[in-house]
């Protein structure tokens, strides 16, 4: 038998793939929440290298967390996973899951960070709390199920695990972090893809939500 390597899957496009909700032109509340985390210095090395970097194991960490959340939206059926973009005073983004009977928003999340030091330090991981936070407003509600793949769990020893956490925001938490979404909107660059989304239909659904 022979055996060697073919190749260590440089040629891999995390953005070539199929997508239930593709992205549309303007201005994204990721691109806004990456914009402010650069200029305050609030990154992570982890958080740095998906954003500026897009290396092979960037983009690796990416498609691991694909596959996870579509494994695990198949085990949510209450869920409607990836239903559709949301526009709401010209920021556009795309939550991961709604459970409209409880009003609770789904966000899974893949990462190298260590469980102990996340769950510790929770008020730190402001990109994560940012994002709840901006998707909640439109919807008007103010729970989050944050369900975590810690790959390397707490390091002692590194053992994968998964971990939700149940959080509640304040109406004032939530308004305040929208302001300051506000702020920095016509200081981010549109994106200027030519797509639509899938599910329009979302769009004329909030209104009687809020």
């Amino acid at each position: 038998m022979k055996c060697r390597i073919i190749d260590r899957g440089e040629w891999l496009d995390i953005n070539a793939g199929p997508s239930r909700t593709p992205r549309t032109s303007g201005v994204h509340l990721s691109n806004i929440i990456e914009h402010i985390a650069i200029l305050t210095g609030r990154l992570d090395k982890d958080e740095k290298e998906e954003i500026e970097g897009f290396s092979l194991e960037s983009r690796l960490m990416m498609a691991l967390g694909l596959a996870w959340e579509n494994w695990l939206a198949h085990h949510l059926p209450h869920v409607d996973y990836h239903m559709g973009e949301i526009e709401y005073e010209g920021i556009i983004m795309s939550p991961d899951g709604l459970d409209c009977a409880t009003d609770t928003l789904y966000e899974f999340k893949t990462t190298r960070k260590s469980s102990f030091r996340t769950l510790d330090n929770y008020d730190k991981q402001w990109m994560w709390i940012a994002q709840n936070q901006g998707y909640l407003k439109p919807l008007g509600w103010r729970k989050v199920r944050q369900m975590i793949y810690f790959v390397n769990g707490d390091y002692r020893p590194m053992l994968p695990e998964f971990i939700t956490l149940g959080i509640e925001y304040s109406k004032q938490e939530i308004d305040d972090n929208w302001k300051l979404m506000q702020q920095y909107r016509d200081k981010v660059k549109p994106e200027s893809q030519d797509r639509k989304s899938t599910r329009p239909e979302l769009q004329s659904h909030l209104p009687s939500r809020m």
